[in-house]
């Protein structure tokens, strides 16, 4: 009975500590975000001035509010982005730690998320694991401390998920389809991902007799009503420019790189390469993506805690299957699979893949860390069950787990605050701009920003957020003066 209480109080205290590593994580987020990454990046220049514009004059003369906002290279800025972040800057300001924070911000939504699913299909244990995995995933923490859309797709999902688990009640039904549609305009690949997986989740809960035909409806329908204005946009073309152009399907790309192969034995080839690419655990486990902007190429998109759960995945299986083909020579076999976690298993390995699909489906970048952003979520989660459950049958699963998150924690963080992009080319981040205005305080953004003039690479809404954030100049004036230093841009 002593060890008993013993092991009762160790295992409250490592869960007190892990919970309190997880909150640290989430807190270190909103840490040095005008510094870490260094600089401030076009894509996210960009979204900054329409935002602060939106913010000082409206939508314009006679003009309605905008759905998107035209971006670099075809892209737009969404409406769940664009008004997000209107009313982010109004209680935080303009500042780039600002705009940064509500990726944190959205990103941190994103875990709480997870841990209220994992909580409400697990308990408290499998919420603890899941929310630990998911605060100290690298792919998780890269995309917090950026400012622009794709963040905020996987927190839409995660938390329509949720409200679909709160079934049968019609109105959380409403909302998750909601939420789901918001996915959708928040990020081109959810607009692949989200409908595949709530049509998913929606058929288990039915054949599991947890939703109601009123709760099918409301989902249904108003992730339907909700994305009309986004189904016509991209049917005239609107939307689709970007894409079109970074597809394996019917692209200008495929004509030049098929030869003599049919399409479609093409396409389907290529897509299973990018996939495989996916899967390379040089891509997983070492260094991630190739672009600074989606990995610090430190480490690879899972870190340790995904890898400690898919070794203990790995160590079960094997003594399972010892167990079964050496019952005599295997003293203590494992106790078998719960059906139920089974189940959870399968639907997060489906949502992973749905996940990648958009990636897999594009011929740049790849494997692509940010196309395939709604991935993460269902890894975390599936390392947070794996870890549950080896805790729960052994608990020096608990002071390991406790152990490679410490030793992550002071290994990664130290390396991504203080090396990953202090001194990074300027390509990645621009951070040549950011230096320049703030090496000559004494000399206005104009002045400083003068050699970046119409430098290939470069834009003008760069030199537009500079002129407005630290010249302070007002939206309609930070244009005038940013065209005419701007020579040909009209």
């Amino acid at each position: 009975m002593i060890f008993q209480g013993w092991r009762g109080r160790s295992r409250a205290l490592v869960g007190a500590l892990l919970a309190g590593l997880a909150l640290f994580w989430c807190v270190v987020r909103f840490v040095g975000l005008a510094k870490s990454p260094h600089g401030f990046f076009g894509d996210e220049t960009l979204g900054a001035v329409h935002v602060i514009c939106l913010s000082q004059r409206g939508p314009g003369a006679g003009k309605p509010w905008p759905l998107f906002a035209g971006g670099g290279a075809g892209g737009f800025y969404s409406p769940p982005y664009l008004y997000s972040a209107l009313a982010w800057t109004h209680l935080f300001g303009h500042s780039i730690p600002s705009f940064r924070a509500m990726a944190a911000f959205f990103n941190v939504m994103t875990i709480a998320g997870l841990a209220l699913i994992a909580h409400r299909l697990g308990g408290r244990l499998l919420a603890l694991t899941t929310a630990v995995a998911a605060a100290l995933s690298p792919w998780s923490f890269q995309f917090s401390r950026i400012a622009w859309d794709p963040p905020l797709a996987p927190a839409f999902i995660v938390w329509g998920t949720y409200l679909l688990l709160r079934a049968p009640r019609p109105f959380a039904s409403l909302l998750a389809g909601l939420a789901f549609a918001l996915a959708m305009y928040a990020y081109p690949p959810a607009r692949v991902q989200a409908p595949l997986w709530l049509w998913i989740l929606l058929l288990v809960l039915w054949q599991r007799g947890k939703l109601t035909r009123g709760s099918l409806f409301a989902a249904l329908g108003s992730m339907t009503l909700a994305s009309i204005p986004l189904v016509v946009l991209t049917r005239n073309g609107t939307l689709t420019t970007r894409i079109s152009e970074l597809s394996i399907i019917g692209s200008k790309w495929t004509e030049q790189q098929r030869g003599t192969t049919p399409e479609p034995l093409f396409v389907l080839r290529t897509f299973l390469d990018n996939l495989h690419a996916h899967l390379r655990p040089s891509y997983l486990f070492f260094s991630g993506d190739g672009n600074l902007r989606h990995s610090t190429q430190g480490v690879g998109e899972l870190g340790p805690v995904d890898a400690l759960a898919l070794g203990l995945l790995v160590v079960a299986g094997a003594h399972s299957m010892a167990s079964r083909l050496f019952p005599r020579s295997v003293s203590a076999p494992s106790a078998p699979v719960d059906a139920a976690d089974l189940r959870l298993g399968c639907l997060a390995v489906v949502g992973a893949v749905l996940g990648t699909l958009p990636a897999a489906f594009t011929w740049d970048g790849v494997p692509h860390a940010l196309r395939s952003i709604g991935t993460w979520p269902f890894v975390v989660f599936m390392s947070g069950l794996v870890l549950a459950r080896a805790w729960e049958r052994s608990a020096w699963v608990g002071p390991i787990l406790l152990l490679v998150g410490v030793v992550y924690s002071a290994l990664f963080l130290p390396f991504y605050f203080f090396r990953a992009y202090q001194n990074a080319a300027p390509m990645w981040f621009h951070r040549d701009l950011q230096e320049a205005v703030e090496a000559t305080p004494h000399r206005s953004a104009r002045e400083a920003l003068q050699p970046f003039v119409a430098a290939p690479g470069y834009s003008r809404a760069e030199l537009e957020f500079y002129l407005m954030e630290y010249d302070h100049l007002e939206c309609v004036e930070a244009e005038r003066v940013s065209r005419a230093m701007w020579p040909g841009d009209p």
